[in-house]
């Protein structure tokens, strides 16, 4: 059985529910890079965007949902709906979950450009000149993937135009923040299909008692970034504005330290309970890499999570309830 359910407003998206072959459990969900076309296909953009999706997910189902980020995996065959589509089995297995209890969310974005040129002519009929407009439109398909069975459960799609004359206050570090938004109600919207299909007897991790912010070093690692070539200038800016992307809500003053940090977390509050500090950065967690999903999934087996911190200049262990 297939269901269709439309969203009426301009950047809304449909749905299609396929029904799966038998019941399942859900315990964890593997988040893709998302793959561009007609665009350039620059990997750590891909990357970012899978990051952003599964940050949104951390921020709504992350003390429920064991999440898998795109730096943490490759994906080698894009089309396969099976665990031999990316390197992924292993890593789940190693945090203590099951493959047949694992989701995948796989998106892709298509950039359109529609041109048009008005001819301006004088009273005798002479050409004085044209304008010319092109309208950018991201066509965007996000879908929610059983890879031990070879299920599609969910497929959405969608569609935003980039208006270049209604500025959003994103343009410096996202140029199609539309685009972006877009991908993350629809991951979130197959996110919430996934949570309810989470076992009567899941775990439940409380609020997380820190606020991070990621270092844009993962960005950074990535081979095609160009950053190698860009002048000292160009480069601080490119960095910058990758922890602005990363993390949207981090305040200004704190961009320029984010941006220096190594790989790593920057502790930018913490509750009572934490025993790391404002300014700290976490650089291991419980001996695995410093990534935001690692954190949240460490702190859902229910006891305090030991994390490796840089303090000023020196290295000291601490704990995150």
């Amino acid at each position: 059985m297939v269901i269709l359910v439309f969203a009426g407003c301009r950047s809304g998206f449909s749905r299609t529910v396929h029904e799966p072959r038998q019941p399942f459990i859900v315990s964890s969900v593997v988040v893709y890079p998302v793959r561009l076309t007609g665009t350039r296909a620059l990997g750590w953009r891909e990357f970012e965007l899978g990051q952003r999706l599964v940050d949104a997910g951390l921020a709504k189902y992350g003390g429920q949902l064991a999440f898998f980020g795109p730096s943490e995996f490759q994906v080698t065959k894009w089309q396969e709906v099976s665990w031999t589509a990316s390197t992924v089995v292993p890593q789940v297995i190693r945090s203590g979950h099951k493959p047949d209890e694992a989701v995948v969310l796989r998106a892709t974005a298509e950039r359109r450009v529609a041109s048009s040129a008005m001819e301006r002519r004088d009273a005798d009929d002479k050409a004085k000149g044209g304008i010319v407009t092109e309208e950018v439109t991201w066509v965007c398909e996000l879908e929610l993937l059983r890879p031990s069975t070879g299920e599609v459960l969910v497929n959405f799609a969608g569609q935003v135009a980039i208006d270049p004359f209604t500025p959003t206050g994103e343009e410096e570090f996202d140029p199609d923040a539309a685009m972006t938004h877009l991908l993350e109600k629809m991951g979130l919207a197959a996110l919430k299909v996934a949570a309810s299909a989470l076992a009567e007897d899941a775990p439940e991790a409380k609020a997380s008692p820190v606020t991070l912010a990621m270092s844009p070093a993962v960005t950074a690692a990535q081979p095609d970034t160009g950053l190698s070539s860009m002048d000292a200038l160009a480069a601080e800016v490119w960095v910058q504005n990758r922890v602005r992307f990363l993390t949207p809500r981090l305040p200004e003053d704190q961009v320029s330290a984010a941006a220096r940090m190594p790989l790593g977390l920057l502790v930018v509050e913490a509750q009572d309970g934490a025993s790391v500090q404002p300014g700290d950065v976490i650089v291991r967690v419980d001996d695995q890499p410093p990534l935001p999903q690692v954190l949240a999934r460490a702190r859902l087996k229910g006891v305090p999570v030991q994390v490796t911190v840089k303090r000023g200049g020196a290295q000291v262990e601490a704990l995150i309830p």
